[in-house]
C-alpha cells in the first residue's frame, strides 16, 4: 500500500500541469506517493503531459481518464480508484513544496489519525506574490500529536488545501460529492466531519494555491454565472447537516460553523448583483431562523449584521459596499 495518494483533478490545465506533475518527481518519496491523474475530458494537451509522467514514473503516476463531469466527478473517481492509505487532492493548477510534502509523508507513515492539517500559501498568479491566508489551520498545541477529533474542532479553519484524509473515512461516506457542479469542495470538507475520530498537524507548508486566475470558480463573475450552483451546494450541505443530526454537539458545532461559511458567501453573491436579491436573502432568513437556528446565529459577518440590524432596510447600501469591495 501507498502511503499517500495525491489526485489532481485535470480539466484543460495545460499552462499549469506541468508545474504540479513535476512538484511530485522527489525520489525520496516517490515509493510511498501515488498521483492519480484524473483527465475530466480534457480537450487540450493535458492528458499528454500526463502521459508522458506515467510513462516516465509508472511506479508513482497513473491516469484515468473520464467523461467531463465536474470537480466533484473527478474526487469521487479518485477515493474509488485510491490505493494510498491517505488520500489529499492537489488541484491541476496548483502544486506542493518539496519539503512540506516530503515531511508530511514522513509523518503519515507514523499515525493513524482520520485527519492530517498541514499549511499552505496562496500565490498571486499575476504577481507572484506569496502570501497566507490564515497564520496557521490549527493551533501549534496539535502538532505532532494525535487528539479526539472533538477535543479541538472548533479550532481548526477548515480548507481543502490544508487537509489530508484517511482514506478507508471517505469510502465509510455514502453521500458521493456532487457532480456537474461547482464550489464542491465544501461538501469535500463537510461530509467526513461525522466520521472523524482522531486529527493531528504537522507545521510545514505543504500547498500551493493559484489565485487571481479570471478562470477561477471564486472569481466574483464566475461566482455570479454560477450563482444557482453555489445554491445548490448550501442547500446539499443543509440537507446533510439535518441527516446527520445525531452527532456530537462539537461536531455539530463544526459543521455549523462550515455551513455558516458557505451561506455567507452566498449572500456576497446575492448582494453583488446590481439588482436587488433582497427578497431571496429575506426568505433565506427566515427558513435559516426557523429550521437552522444554530447556523442562522453563526452568521456573524458584518454585513448581514447590519441587515439584520437594520431590519434589511440598509441592503441597498450593504449592497452597494459589498460591490466595491470586491471590484
Amino acid at each position: 500500500m501507498k502511503t499517500l495518494t495525491i489526485v489532481v483533478p485535470t480539466y484543460n490545465v495545460e499552462k499549469y500541469l506541468n508545474q504540479c506533475l513535476e512538484s511530485f518527481v522527489i525520489p525520496e518519496i516517490m515509493e510511498e506517493l501515488e498521483v492519480l491523474i484524473i483527465n475530466d475530458g480534457s480537450t487540450d494537451t493535458s492528458p499528454q503531459i500526463g502521459d508522458r509522467y506515467v510513462s516516465e514514473y509508472p511506479q508513482t503516476f497513473r491516469m484515468i481518464t473520464k467523461e467531463n463531469g465536474g470537480h466533484g466527478s473527478t474526487i469521487n473517481m479518485g477515493i474509488a480508484n485510491a490505493e494510498g492509505k491517505y488520500f489529499k487532492v492537489v488541484d491541476g493548477d496548483d502544486w506542493v513544496i518539496e519539503e512540506g510534502v516530503k515531511k508530511l509523508i514522513l509523518y503519515l507513515k507514523t499515525v493513524e489519525a482520520d485527519m492530517v492539517l498541514s499549511n499552505y500559501y496562496w500565490v498571486n498568479d499575476l504577481t507572484g506574490k506569496i502570501s497566507k491566508e490564515i497564520q496557521s489551520v490549527c493551533p501549534d498545541s496539535l502538532y505532532g500529536k494525535s487528539v479526539p477529533f472533538n477535543s479541538i474542532s472548533s479550532k481548526i479553519f477548515f480548507k481543502m488545501h490544508a487537509i489530508t484524509y484517511r482514506t478507508a473515512i471517505l469510502r465509510k461516506i455514502p453521500d458521493k460529492i456532487d457532480e456537474n457542479c461547482y464550489y464542491v469542495d465544501m461538501e469535500y470538507m463537510t461530509f467526513p466531519l461525522p466520521y472523524i475520530k482522531s486529527v493531528t498537524a504537522v507545521p510545514d507548508y505543504v500547498y500551493m494555491y493559484r489565485i487571481g486566475q479570471p478562470t477561477q470558480s471564486v472569481n466574483i463573475e464566475n461566482m455570479r454565472k454560477r450563482c444557482v450552483q453555489h445554491e445548490r451546494v448550501v442547500n446539499r450541505l443543509l440537507e446533510y447537516y439535518e441527516k446527520n443530526n445525531d452527532m456530537s454537539t462539537e461536531i455539530k458545532n463544526c459543521m455549523e460553523i462550515i455551513i455558516a461559511r458557505s451561506i455567507t458567501s452566498q449572500y456576497k453573491i446575492y448582494m453583488s448583483f446590481k439588482e436587488s436579491n433582497l427578497e431571496k436573502i429575506i426568505c433565506y432568513e427566515k427558513e435559516l431562523k426557523k429550521k437552522y437556528f444554530s447556523i442562522f446565529q453563526k452568521l456573524t459577518n458584518p454585513a448581514i449584521l447590519v441587515l439584520r440590524w437594520s431590519n434589511y432596510k440598509f441592503y441597498y447600501l450593504v449592497s452597494l459596499m459589498v460591490r466595491h469591495s470586491i471590484k
